[in-house]
């Protein structure tokens, strides 16, 4: 085998190595996908988006603290650990389930 040979098997290494890692990495973001696509027609919120859809208006220290304490339904984005999203369905529940009961409600039950 000759020096051009060498050189030449030596790129195709080269690129199948670069084409591989290119694959990997459509293969991660179709992955992302499948998983945003899964919860339908349900809306994400990013933490900004959070803050003003609920009613009291939290900072995002406040929600930062119910997340430590996972308090508050969320999904980590994949290959960002300090981006958080949450399903608008998944907090509505959360709000509902930290329903105050009212006299009314607490006279009525058995």
């Amino acid at each position: 085998m000759n020096t051009a040979q060498s050189s030449q098997i030596a790129q195709l290494q080269n690129e199948v190595t670069q084409l591989r890692a290119t694959l990997q990495e459509v293969l991660d973001r179709i992955k992302d996908i499948q998983f945003y696509q899964w919860h339908g027609n349900d809306h994400w919120l990013s933490i900004d988006d959070l803050c003003e859809y609920i009613p009291s208006h939290p900072a995002k220290q406040t929600v930062y603290g119910w997340l430590c304490r996972y308090d508050i339904p969320a999904y980590r984005i994949p290959g960002m650990s300090k981006n958080m999203m949450f399903l608008q369905s998944e907090i509505d529940e959360w709000l509902l389930k930290n329903r105050v009961n009212t006299s009314k409600s607490i006279d009525s039950t058995p």
